[in-house]
């Protein structure tokens, strides 16, 4: 009972977290964590369920094996679609206060899920290279290449002066393109060329839904940003989220082309319950683009989330694309902090499915110790029912311990203050990136752990292989894993991804009490010795100043992505200072690439060509197909192959299965990215041919960053015959009656004209349905229209392909014909396209 006069709740201003933990002998323990109290009540037991000894039905299952019954599966569909107004000529609202009136930052909240670690249990790990866990001893001799390319990305001024406010923290977030790199960070985004150049102001990420007014994604930025280039339709996605009470929205941004300054079409996807969506995470997969979020209620941790959205129908801006969801709360409530993957490069095997991963820990209590739990979610966007939710068998990992500072925020050391920085290691770091080699699939990620027992924070990285695919696939196993934490700085917050040689990179945060937050990267060759960035470390930006407000929250995630125009450039993009401020970051975008991946050797590429049908007729479909081939000694990277379309052809489609494809003025430009010596892409244009007969030539070239030892055929051109209707006719002799009168004066002649098409195509493929006939009795056997008489002049149904029609005449005659002919002019002003019209005059006689 509350005190007369005191309407403050039991646990103070803070609503307690409700959470879940499950231990080594089945249990799921229902904790409340008061987070304002006594240190007596500040944590409650309120439940514990030994899950052996209750039936099936029970509240809450404990980890559900993938031989299990599947969870149920919910489609939902988009409450609101639009169309975004072309990015290039948005400008941001003047909002800037003079810098009296900025009051404190607004922070976007985070919400731990793993709040009750068990006390630190695992002994200070040696640096040992040879252990393969926490990596090399000392730092490595920095073989690893300087930055090719750096400049400034948004800042919290930016925020200041579009918003009206600061925000911590800025996430930043980015991904690069063919001639594009688009940053985002809480709550703006701006689109750059490579060069650093912007193509736009730096804009409110709800100003890409004002295509639907009506919808909350238009009116509030409430962060946790993704952009990701789909680099398969060459297509840019920009999401975030907006908290609306009591149903929370995904808003999903798909640019209309590969131009990301361009128009977008925009989504607004309400959630299918009222649990609130936190660090939602997207992976770009042919299929989906797929999502997973930390879910809360007022207890807490309600459970994480996987999501399919439909991108077929997203790529198309078709209102009514779906999302299939699984609330993993059903299956596992302990799950949480997963990501799903991210594919760059060539396509995964034919049927693989979205592949989603989180780690566990004995320290959290998690029974499958220190491992990786690795899930396929099979979307099924025309039977939501039959999509499918799987857990393989979890991936053991070198001991870690992810417990630093007891999860407190206040941990990472910076000089001149006491405000440490938050190290966000109780979750897998953004993104899961999965790469194709064809050999071998990959998955590599990374998180923060404790590196020797004395809350350092260093790099823990994994890169999985499955080396088995088809029907079933295979199970992923530890190729290569290591904590990068060579020194005394501490490394945090990193973004780990493989190049197309299977090099290793990963950017991260280095701090310490000596050394201002800084930007860094490290990275290790495919060929190096197991267990360590033997490449060692450069610097992208030195940071100037440290942060001191006191929520400590210096950023939930970064990103290192790879340019899909070489497979070789490593784009990198995180947070500084320039100098010590309460909230005063920066961000820096920078470049860099390991100099093996970007030689070129050699590579003998060849294109064919083949149509689908030659000849064809006239405004009829034809089907292109152009192989490309890499016929090697060694990779070839930055393939591009270019088709120029003949004059006239309309385009219906352009496919592949490797990169993406682009058109402009006639001309399609496929980026094709990486083909292994020996292997092949293949790209299927489909035009519709020219109203006009006559030859078209198609040709194609192919291109790559090697050298070919055999230019000549990088070239091919193929010449198609486009026939149209080739009409003719005949006068019928047994249709022809002659009947006079008594007087034998006056005569009549009656008779049939047959119209014929020996053409290839009829009135379907036409720009006409008929055609002008004239019929003539003609003295000489020449068609003289002013003075031969015209017997009968019609305008006919075209016949079809091998067709004939046929039209009567009769006519008054005099007594004799004898000498006389009959002329048929067909077409004669030329409207008809046909392939012969040496055919179109007919002529019949002498008559007797």
């Amino acid at each position: 009972m509350l005190p007369p006069g005191d309407n403050t709740p039991p646990w103070g201003q803070h609503p307690p977290r409700f959470f879940l933990v499950r231990t080594k002998n089945g249990c799921n323990i229902g904790i409340m964590q008061l987070r304002q109290g006594s240190p007596v009540t500040r944590f409650i037991i309120i439940l514990a369920l030994v899950l052996s000894a209750l039936p099936p039905i029970a509240l809450w299952p404990g980890k559900v094996e993938a031989q299990s019954p599947q969870i149920t599966p919910k489609e939902g569909r988009a409450a609101r679609t639009g169309v975004s107004p072309p990015t290039r000529f948005i400008r941001p609202p003047a909002v800037a206060p003079t810098p009296g009136e900025i009051g404190p930052p607004r922070e976007i909240p985070i919400q731990p899920f793993r709040s009750v670690p068990r006390p630190k249990q695992k002994p200070a790990a040696p640096l040992s290279q040879a252990e393969g866990i926490t990596g090399t001893p000392a730092l490595p001799t920095p073989n690893i290449p300087a930055p090719t390319t750096t400049f400034e990305g948004l800042s919290n001024a930016d925020n200041i002066a579009v918003h009206g406010g600061a925000v911590l923290p800025p996430d930043p977030n980015g991904d690069v393109g063919p001639n594009h790199y688009v940053q985002s960070v809480n709550l703006l985004f701006r689109v750059f060329q490579k060069n650093g150049a912007p193509v736009t102001a730096p804009l409110k990420l709800s100003s890409l839904f004002a295509g639907a007014p009506t919808s909350p994604c238009a009116t509030r930025d409430d962060g946790d940003p993704i952009v990701l280039y789909d680099h398969l339709a060459d297509r840019w996605l920009i999401s975030q989220f907006a908290r609306v009470a009591p149903i929370s929205h995904q808003c999903i941004a798909i640019s209309q082309t590969g131009d990301p300054s361009g128009s977008y079409f925009v989504y607004d996807f309400a959630m299918l319950n009222t649990k609130d969506i936190d660090y939602p995470k997207f992976g770009v997969w042919p299929d989906a683009y797929y999502m997973t979020d930390n879910q809360f209620n007022a207890l807490g941790f309600a459970g994480a989330g996987a999501f399919a959205f439909d991108r077929t129908k997203m790529l198309a801006g078709d209102p009514t694309a779906s999302f299939i969801y699984f609330d993993l709360a059903e299956r596992d409530p302990t799950i949480g902090g997963m990501l799903p993957a991210d594919l760059d490069g060539p396509l995964p095997p034919a049927g693989a499915p979205g592949l989603f991963a989180y780690f566990t820990a004995d320290e959290f209590f998690d029974p499958e110790g220190d491992a990786l739990r690795i899930f396929e979610f099979h979307a099924d966007f025309g039977n939501p029912a039959n999509s499918s939710f799987i857990e393989q068998s979890p991936v053991v990992v070198a001991l870690f311990d992810p417990n630093l500072c007891g999860f407190l925020r206040n941990c990472i050391p910076q000089p001149g203050t006491a405000v440490g920085l938050d190290a966000i290691s109780d979750r897998l770091m953004h993104r899961l990136q999965y790469r194709n080699f064809g050999s071998h699939e990959t998955l590599v990620v990374n998180h923060t752990v404790d590196a020797d027992g004395t809350n350092h924070a260093g790099v823990r990285y994994y890169e999985l292989h499955r080396t088995s695919a088809g029907p079933g696939f295979g199970e992923w196993s530890i190729h290569e894993q290591a904590t990068f934490a060579p020194d005394a700085v501490h490394r945090w917050m990193g973004s780990a991804a493989l190049d197309q040689q299977g090099n290793l990179a990963v950017g991260f945060s280095a701090s310490d009490n000596a050394t201002f937050p800084s930007i860094r990267y490290a990275g290790r060759l495919a060929s190096d010795p197991p267990g360590g960035l033997f490449q060692g470390e450069a610097t992208l930006r030195v940071g100037a100043g440290s942060q001191t407000d006191p929520s400590s929250r210096w950023g939930d995630y970064s990103m290192l992505a790879v340019d899909p125009s070489d497979g070789c450039t490593f784009w990198y993009t995180n947070s500084y200072y320039a100098a010590t401020s309460s909230s005063g970051w920066q961000t820096r975008i920078g470049s860099f690439a390991f100099p093996s991946c970007l030689e070129q050797g050699e590579a003998d590429l060849s294109v064919t060509k083949s149509a689908s049908a030659d000849p064809v007729g006239v405004r009829s479909p034809l089907t292109y197909t152009l192989t490309a081939t890499n016929l090697g000694p060694d990779p070839a990277t930055g393939v591009t192959l270019t088709d120029t379309l003949p004059a006239g052809v309309g385009l219906v489609a352009v496919t592949t299965g490797n990169g993406a494809c682009s058109v402009a003025t006639g001309t399609v430009t496929c980026l094709l990215g990486v083909l292994a010596s020996g292997a092949s892409a293949i790209v299927t244009i489909r035009v519709t041919t020219p109203a006009s007969p006559g030859t078209i030539v198609n040709t194609a070239s192919i291109s790559a960053q090697q050298t070919d030892p055999d230019p000549a055929n990088n070239s091919v051109s193929l010449t198609t015959s486009v026939l149209g209707a080739e009409l003719t006719g005949a006068f019928n002799p047994g249709s022809l009656i002659r009947r006079c009168n008594r007087t034998g004066l006056v005569c009549t002649l009656s008779g049939a004209f047959t119209l014929q098409n020996q053409g290839l195509v009829g009135v379907r493929s036409l720009s006409v349905r008929t055609a002008q006939v004239q019929l003539y009795l003609s003295d000489d056997g020449i068609l003289s229209p002013a003075s031969d008489r015209l017997l009968r002049a019609a305008r006919m149904p075209i016949p079809a392909p091998g067709q004939a029609r046929a039209i009567a005449f009769r006519v008054r005659t005099g007594p004799s014909l004898t000498g006389q002919f009959l002329i048929a002019a067909i077409d004669p002003g030329n409207v008809v396209p046909e392939t012969n019209k040496t055919d179109n005059l007919v002529i019949f006689g002498p008559l007797p």
